[in-house]
């Protein structure tokens, strides 16, 4: 859901605002309404997101009092795309959420010349800091290939990742997006996907999840199959080589419907 509607502050070349057409409009006076109505329907919880604002954050932390309130009143599991965040803005999330997602970039110039932000990896690191120390649980998001579909700084933001003991570690994957400035490029390259993959499996001893955002058609379920033998526990929208490949290995699936990737609930 987002709370800025398609409104963003940024132009990201590599969405541009095409994302936030896709979620439920939770801005202004909608906010309660979609709440209260998904509660109805029985819903176990809601990933809360939106546009950036100037400053890279993802401003969730400006209805803080409503949301606290409307989570009292549902009981609803609530987790947010955060962005970067001051001490008082994560302050302002520790009263509502049970999750932050931060997307973590190791990188500068991908930082600058991808996202167009005046912003370096020691901000990334501390909003890590900031979330961590107001005790909300982290589930930071590694983006493969966010530079031109290249591999540039994610193994030095794993490195930070380690430093505030997760959750959970979530693997997202570059998609050349139709209508963005990226959209000629083409995804990384499967082997750059696996490396991230596997190194995170040999760094973290918790959930090792595969974001749903990802590309589609062979390459995903190419990646399905890779990840799982490189130690992937979870996989959101699992393509059906996923369930294949983790039946000829034996594995017990698991499956948890409606509910992101980045919560340990069970069915």
């Amino acid at each position: 859901m987002s709370l800025t509607g398609t409104h963003c502050s940024l132009a990201c070349r590599h969405c541009n605002s095409h994302y936030l057409r896709h979620m439920l409009d939770g801005s202004d006076s909608k906010l309660r309404f979609e709440v209260l109505r998904l509660a109805n329907k029985g819903a176990k919880g809601i990933l809360l997101s939106g546009g950036s604002a100037a400053d890279g954050s993802v401003p969730t932390y400006e209805q803080a009092d409503v949301i606290q309130k409307l989570k009292r009143d549902t009981g609803l599991k609530l987790s947010a795309h955060t962005g970067i965040v001051n001490s008082s803005q994560a302050q302002a999330l520790a009263g509502y959420l049970d999750m932050a997602l931060v997307d973590v970039l190791g990188d500068n110039e991908t930082i600058h010349d991808i996202l167009g932000i005046n912003a370096c990896v020691q901000d990334y690191e501390n909003s890590l800091n900031h979330l961590s120390s107001a005790g909300i649980p982290l589930a930071p998001h590694i983006i493969v290939g966010l530079h031109n579909g290249k591999l540039k700084g994610e193994f030095r933001a794993l490195e930070l990742v380690k430093k505030f003991n997760p959750g959970v570690v979530v693997i997202v994957v570059f998609i050349p997006t139709k209508g963005t400035a990226l959209e000629g490029v083409a995804p990384p390259e499967l082997e750059d996907v696996v490396k991230v993959i596997t190194k995170a499996r040999e760094m973290f001893g918790v959930p090792l999840s595969l974001s749903c955002v990802r590309p589609g058609g062979r390459y995903r379920s190419m990646l399905d199959m890779y990840a799982i033998l490189g130690g992937i526990d979870r996989i959101a929208v699992p393509s059906r080589k996923a369930y294949t490949i983790c039946r000829e290995l034996g594995l017990n699936i698991v499956e948890i419907p409606k509910m992101c990737c980045s919560f340990n609930i069970s069915p």
